[in-house]
């Protein structure tokens, strides 16, 4: 009889021993496997972010250029190459813009920061003169560097600490209904 419990107690602390290491097994694969996705959700925002950046730039560069090419004429050909590029841009802004929109997951505040460096850019070229120019230029400096800020900080600080915003789908620049600073 001795020998049947001595069996007995050592067949359930072995179950037991399997259950307790499957258990903890479980939550480290878990746990990797969050890791896993959180980080390469950060890689595509980093991604992202950063085209968003460049795009922009390369729409304010446009916006620029069609504004000088306005004061020297609309009649040629430089002119219309600036409006052709200006448009182009734009596009591809607007692109990285919901590009963005997807990845924050509704994330409000990099909606708003987004959607105004996308307006602020598009408001260079209805400057009337030159000082106009460089406010409208510096405000559009200023928007797309508060985005890139909030977006360094969002990405260095983890998701599982961050609360998550969640709402209003993003505006395109320049409708009505989109928020204007």
């Amino acid at each position: 009889m001795d020998g049947a419990l001595t069996a007995f107690i050592a067949v359930v602390g072995t179950l037991l021993g399997s259950g307790v290491t499957y258990y903890f097994q479980h939550l480290n694969t878990v746990r990797t496997e969050r890791f896993t996705r959180d980080e390469r959700l950060r890689q595509e925002r980093m991604e992202t972010y950063s085209a968003f950046a460049s795009a922009v730039t390369d729409f304010r560069r446009a916006q620029l250029d069609r504004w000088h090419r306005t004061w020297e004429g609309r009649d040629g050909d430089r002119y219309l190459e600036a409006k052709t590029e200006s448009y182009r841009s734009r596009a591809l802004a607007t692109q990285a813009l919901y590009r963005v929109a997807l990845i924050a997951a509704g994330d409000d505040a990099v909606l708003r920061l987004a959607s105004e460096a996308v307006e602020t850019t598009l408001a260079i070229r209805e400057a009337e003169d030159r000082t106009a120019l460089r406010t409208r230029i510096e405000a559009a400096e200023r928007s797309l560097e508060s985005f890139v800020t909030w977006g360094s900080a969002h990405l260095a600080d983890p998701p599982a600490r961050r609360g998550k915003g969640r709402g209003k789908a993003v505006a395109r620049a320049g409708e009505p209904g989109s928020e204007q600073s």
